[in-house]
């Protein structure tokens, strides 16, 4: 009985430790602003969060909006809310691979100095998601691509 309650203990402190919310930070040979800036928090366990962002400094922030819109709508994504003027944008997907479950992606255009915007992405992946770095990097970093244009 001790024996079981012990290793059960374990577990559960294992588990917990797993499942905290730590921020990475990405290391990576790809000198792209969008892998460059890459970061996540949370586990495999809870969902977690993947954040990039790039700074453009001769783009509009209604350019932007206007570029970066018709991105979530060709990479499949449902955008519930966009606002030109707040230049946020929020979307969400049912993945094919998580029965019920969403997951999102959501981009906020700042002003960042007199001329120039900050562009940053979020996706939130369901618990017990595998997440390929590779992909997640081709879909932020395209979409930053159409935020710069022919800039």
């Amino acid at each position: 009985m001790r024996c079981t309650t012990l290793v059960s203990l374990i577990f559960v402190l294992a588990l917990q430790g797993c499942a905290s919310r730590q921020k990475t930070v990405s290391k990576t040979t790809d000198n792209r602003p969008c892998a460059a800036n890459l970061s996540s928090t949370g586990s495999f366990f809870s969902s977690r969060t993947f954040k990039t962002y790039q700074e453009f400094p001769r783009v509009s922030k209604a350019t932007a909006f206007n570029r970066i819109v018709p991105s979530f709508a060709s990479g499949g994504w449902t955008i519930s809310s966009s606002s030109k003027a707040t230049g946020v944008v929020t979307s969400w997907a049912k993945p094919n691979y998580a029965q019920g479950e969403t997951e999102s992606l959501n981009a906020v255009i700042r002003k960042n100095g007199r001329s120039g915007i900050r562009v940053e992405l979020t996706y939130i992946a369901p618990a017990m998601s595998f997440v390929p770095k590779d992909t997640l990097l081709d879909t932020f970093c395209s979409m930053l691509a159409d935020v710069k244009g022919n800039n």
